[in-house]
């Protein structure tokens, strides 16, 4: 017998500006409690092929954009960066399944902990932790030097657009993909 419009409860309506507001707080401060809950709530990687980025391909992270390219090759290419930061490009994974992916142009670095503090004492103890980059991994000072690691959850910060990710669900991982990753990450590195 099928189910009755009027014994259902109505439609539940989501403000969009509030489910923003949400999902910007939970990727300003999810917490190393927040990481354990979807680390044990998803499964693991069975395998992970990654390469390190050192001064001597960090050119290859450029090589994704011409335009990039051209800058680093013209201003940069003669530098020997300080990497602050342990970042590494993602070559392939398999699933626990045995489903292998091969991935392009996907780099993770390891959290230090500090840029995302609540006050000057407490800090979300993210420390070690692994996160996606955004597509380019490092953001260029004019001065040649690397300013910043370029995170992916920066875009949707500033626009708002979370097309393809479910931060709700994931956090700052933004997708299932991701959250193994890290997790596989944080075991072995």
């Amino acid at each position: 017998m099928p189910i009755k419009r009027n014994n259902l409860p109505p439609p539940i309506k989501i403000d969009m500006n509030k489910r923003f507001n949400s999902e910007k707080y939970i990727l300003k401060f999810m917490n190393q409690t927040h990481i354990n809950i979807i680390y044990n709530d998803i499964g693991n990687l069975k395998k992970l092929e990654y390469t390190i980025i050192t001064n001597d391909n960090i050119r290859d992270t450029f090589s994704i954009n011409p335009m990039y390219l051209s800058v680093y090759d013209y201003f940069y290419k003669d530098n020997n960066f300080n990497l602050q930061y342990d970042v590494i490009k993602i070559n392939n994974i398999v699933l626990e399944n045995g489903t292998k992916k091969n991935l392009d142009n996907i780099y993770f670095y390891k959290s230090k902990g500090v840029s995302r503090r609540i006050d000057s004492v407490y800090n979300i103890n993210t420390k070690d932790y692994w996160f996606q980059t955004d597509y380019l991994p490092f953001q260029l000072d004019i001065d040649g030097s690397l300013d910043r690691i370029s995170k992916i959850e920066d875009n949707i910060l500033s626009s708002g657009d979370n097309e393809g990710y479910n931060v709700l669900k994931y956090g700052r991982f933004l997708t299932l993909e991701s959250a193994l990753i890290s997790k596989y990450l944080h075991k072995i590195i």
